[in-house]
């Protein structure tokens, strides 16, 4: 899908008016384009989703797979919560609810009820829909759908206001951001009635109900109750957040909190949840990198992830027995399974056994030896089970067979054991941190043993597989030398191979001879069936460090990296599966008898059923056309878009409305751009500035200064020449900034002079000779004589007030206008202070505009205020003051503004705005 003004797609008018009108400040929308999509809520019906994407709604065809966008609407304010009731689908925007009538393939606004603060959250109730926002819950009564009802006064919250609603039996419940929840009454539906408070986290802002089960959350972690009212009972903590929640069956839920991880999980004892599906999605370029909803279910999943789009997950093969359980149990360090039973180490000390069902669920049977932290190396099954732990130097050999399991041998040896393998059911092989190899006989309840000195070897790591023993040494070069005994005796000839690269973490020796190591290099197999041994790369692919690795068999390779489980065939040379983790892995163990591999991680203990039918979810990602601009400017017949890394360029038609565009990639990390002419200007971090002709190339670059602690801040075109505003000394305590005017003529770049303090905004005169200007430090107002504009003359100048960002000069009034604190009127060509306007900044309540995003612009007798609200505000200019007349509704918060000749071009967070003076051509808004 790409929704877009690359292309000059000319889409619906959605920009409204309101208050008086003023003849000659009136201006008609004329195109809305959008550039960027953030799905916060999602609904579905029938083969039809509906997405609200900050920008609007779009309505997507669920035959298709991923879904296809059909059709879309946009909406004044931030798209969020949407709730599909009575044939209508109502929509939170702003601080409104909307009304939208699907017709056909189109959607239709009939309907917009104000609520007074910014809508967090909506929720539909046998006719009547709640509606949570920053003043607290209003009920709309939907018994004529396309005309909502507000149903009594507005139920109120301990905190003032609400995030999230839940229903749960005939009860009401409020998460409102304190650590409580609001429960109202809903036996009587149109007269919800307040019945007290839950104690719940210290900030719970989501609440959500999954069977008989409800979940508080902050994000992070939840609380979960049972019961009813106020007489729910808290049952259990999850170290997870549910701030979104989908409810599988009655004891599966799918689950994210304030991050893009999304969950499975299994809460038939939730006192020891099992997460049975963990994916992470894929970060965005943009600001809103979270999982924002889910809906569905059945066979397919929609996520909405903020900027990272919509992701359909394919659940139809997802089910019992599920192939990950992962049982949220503290951390483990190392562990042993034997099919039926596992033995781990926790992180907290001592050794803990479980019994193994075939579907990889764990039962605890006990913990020993709680005294020490231990790290589990090998184990032998056979007429009993034995495991080889060491604690430090303390190396013991357990049996498992009674309760609790009986020690037969423990040795104390020189060292801490780095590594060690149990070749029979008595005898141990270790290589100690000082990379000695020892040979531990384990009988008896007196342990013997001895040394082993292998020329030339300092071990560090051993492998077993039968009576086969490895060696790997890493080496001062930066390799790993390999070491192969077939009969396992070290003291006899051994077969050599050296591997690129640290095998850090470690061996595995296969049944056939082969050794694999992770290194820098991938993965790599040495082949000690031939001689000399063969050395081949399985994967030079690498993309995080291996955490252990095991063979089952001949040719079947585990590698455990420290968020996956990778299967590879090391024959084919094919991963044959990749299974994701919760938790980070510390150790692992595949019984291939069973098709499970135990792993113990930060979390817990994680089984994956490597060889059933049942699947983890597949995730197929709508692709993701986002932008994100951040500057707007007008040079002659051409709107410039910057996002960062490169420039949109489009060329407008006599009305102002996009005809074609073009792209230019810049290179570099680029601070700022500008366009003089028919060229593009960037500045980069390294204080060069570069030129770019129309067809992308990049022709001739200046290096602005070369001084250590040189801070480039930005590029201006004024009047045909470039200003660019630098700092420098500021790191050392000796701050000063300037204004570097640059000559851009002739095709070259040369420096022409410079100007004290930074430039911080401009306006040129309508005679273009004329320059009002804002610098910093000195913090100074200065009208400029530009008619040498490689020499710009002060004709006047003061101390500027209220920490200005904006200028704007009124011809008619003979008068500049700064923007800051406030909004400060000066004569001309004096600049005494006439006027102080606007009462001062405050942060706009919907925190999308700051005070660094204001800009103040002026047309005739027109001007328009941005940042300081959601929307920019149009005032009138006459002798007798300022007349407050509208509010530009935008889809998004503004963060540019263009406004010449009757036509003003917008820059919000999400599209390009256009209104434009006279009658203008009203259009259906496109998706493409």
């Amino acid at each position: 899908m790409r929704r877009t003004v690359v292309f000059g797609v000319v889409v619906a008018v959605i920009v409204l008016w309101s208050g008086p009108a003023r003849a000659a400040c009136d201006f008609l929308p004329a195109f809305s384009g959008a550039y960027r999509s953030t799905p916060l809520g999602a609904a579905i019906d029938a083969d039809t989703l509906f997405v609200a994407d900050s920008y609007g709604v779009i309505l997507y065809d669920r035959s298709f797979d991923p879904p296809r966008p059909v059709s879309s609407i946009a909406l004044p304010g931030t798209t969020g919560s949407i709730e599909l009731a009575s044939g209508r689908i109502y929509v939170a925007s702003g601080s409104a609810v909307h009304v939208l009538r699907r017709s056909g393939r189109y959607l239709e606004s009939v309907a917009a009820v104000e609520i007074g603060a910014a809508v967090s959250s909506l929720l539909h109730v046998s006719g009547s829909l709640f509606v949570a926002a920053a003043n607290g819950i209003t009920q709309l009564d939907l018994v004529i759908p396309d005309q909502p009802l507000t149903v009594g006064t507005r139920l109120p919250t301990t905190a003032g206001g609400a995030f999230s609603m839940a229903v749960m039996g005939s009860f009401l419940y409020v998460a409102d951001g304190d650590s409580t929840l609001d429960v109202f009454s809903l036996a009587i539906v149109s007269l919800p009635q307040a019945t007290g408070t839950i104690p719940s986290l210290p900030r719970t802002t989501s609440v959500r109900s999954g069977g008989q089960r409800l979940f508080a959350s902050d994000g992070q972690q939840s609380a979960i109750f049972a019961g009813s009212g106020t007489s729910l009972s808290r049952i259990a903590d999850l170290p997870l957040g549910s701030s979104v929640l989908v409810p599988v069956d009655s004891n599966v839920f799918w689950m994210a909190g304030t991050d893009r991880q999304l969950r499975a999980v299994d809460l038939r004892d939730p006192l020891r949840p099992v997460v049975l599906c963990s994916e992470q999605l894929p970060i965005s370029g943009g600001t809103v990198n979270r999982i924002t909803s889910l809906t569905g279910g059945g066979e397919r999943l929609y996520v909405t992830a903020g900027d990272a789009g919509v992701v359909a997950l394919a659940t139809r093969d997802f089910r019992e027995p599920y192939p990950i359980r992962a049982h949220l149990l503290g951390p483990h360090l190392s562990i042993f399974s034997f099919g039926d039973t596992v033995v781990s180490a926790p992180a907290t000390r001592g050794l803990e056994q479980f019994g193994q069902s075939d579907a990889g669920a764990l039962t605890t049977r006990g913990v020993w030896e709680g005294n020490q932290v231990w790290m589990i190396h090998d184990g032998v099954e056979g007429g009993s089970m034995r495991i080889l732990a060491s604690s430090g130097a303390r190396l013991s050999l357990w049996d498992l067979a009674p309760t609790p399991p009986a020690v037969i041998s423990t040795v104390e040896l020189r060292a801490a054991v780095r590594d060690a393998v149990l070749i029979d059911a008595s005898t141990a092989w270790a290589t100690l941190v000082d990379r000695s190899l020892w040979r531990i006989d384990l009988s008896s309840a007196t342990a013997s043993l001895s040394q082993i000195t292998v020329p030339g070897a300092s071990p560090s790591f051993i492998a077993r597989s039968g009576a086969a023993i490895a060696l790997a040494d890493l080496d001062a070069a930066g390799t790993t030398t390999v070491r192969f005994f077939a009969n396992g005796d070290p003291s006899a000839a051994a077969a050599t191979a050296i591997l690129q690269g640290a095998a850090t973490s470690g061996i595995a020796l296969s049944s056939s001879g082969k050794v694999a190591a992770v290194t820098f290099a991938g993965i790599l197999q040495a082949d000690f069936a031939v001689s000399p041994p063969a050395i081949e790369v399985i994967s030079s692919i690498d993309p995080q460090p291996a955490v252990a690795l095991q063979y089952t068999g001949a040719s079947d390779l585990f590698v455990l990296r420290s968020s996956e489980l990778e299967r590879w065939n090391t024959v084919a040379k094919q991963q044959i599966a990749r299974l994701p983790l919760t938790g980070d892995a510390s150790a692992f163990h595949v019984h291939a008898a069973t098709g499970i591999a135990s792993i113990a991680t930060g979390l817990g203990i994680t089984s994956i059923l490597y060889e059933r039918a049942s699947a983890v979810p597949e995730a197929v990602a709508v692709p993701s056309w986002n932008r994100y601009y951040r500057k707007l400017f007008r040079v002659d017949e051409h709107l410039y878009l910057f996002d960062g890394r490169s420039v949109t360029v489009h060329s407008l038609s006599a009305r102002g409305l996009p005809t074609s565009s073009r792209e230019i990639a810049l290179g570099g990390s680029v601070v700022d751009v500008a366009a003089a002419g028919d060229a593009i200007f960037a500045l980069e971090g390294n204080g060069r500035l570069t030129r770019y002709e129309m067809d992308g190339s990049a022709t001739v670059s200046l290096t602005i200064d070369d001084a250590g602690d040189l801070v480039p801040l930005s590029v201006t075109d004024v009047a045909g020449t470039l200003w660019v505003g630098i700092s420098r000394g500021c790191l050392s305590g000796n701050c000063e900034k300037k204004t570097i005017v640059v000559d851009a003529s002739g095709g070259q770049l040369s420096r022409a002079g410079e100007l004290p303090g930074a430039l911080v905004d401009s306006d040129i005169g309508e005679d273009g000779g004329t320059a009002y200007a804002l610098f910093d430090l000195p913090a100074e107002i200065r009208v400029l004589d530009l008619r040498n504009p490689l020499a710009p003359a002060v004709l006047a100048s003061r101390a500027s007030e209220g920490n200005p960002v904006s200028i704007a000069h009124s011809p008619a009034e003979g008068s500049v206008y700064a923007l800051g604190n406030r909004l400060y009127g000066y004569t001309l060509p004096s600049l005494d202070r006439f006027v102080e306007m606007l009462e001062p900044f405050t942060p706009d309540p919907s925190q999308r505009v700051s005070y660094l995003d204001q800009r103040i612009r002026v047309d005739g007798d027109c001007a328009i205020v941005s940042g300081r609200r959601f929307a920019p505000e149009m005032y009138g200019i006459a002798p007798d003051g300022w007349t407050f007349l509208r509010r530009l509704v935008v889809p998004a918060a503004g963060r540019g503004i263009v406004f010449s000749d009757g036509e003003i071009h917008v820059l919000t967070d999400y599209s390009l705005e256009i209104l434009t003076s006279g009658a203008a051509p009203r259009r259906r808004r496109a998706v493409r």
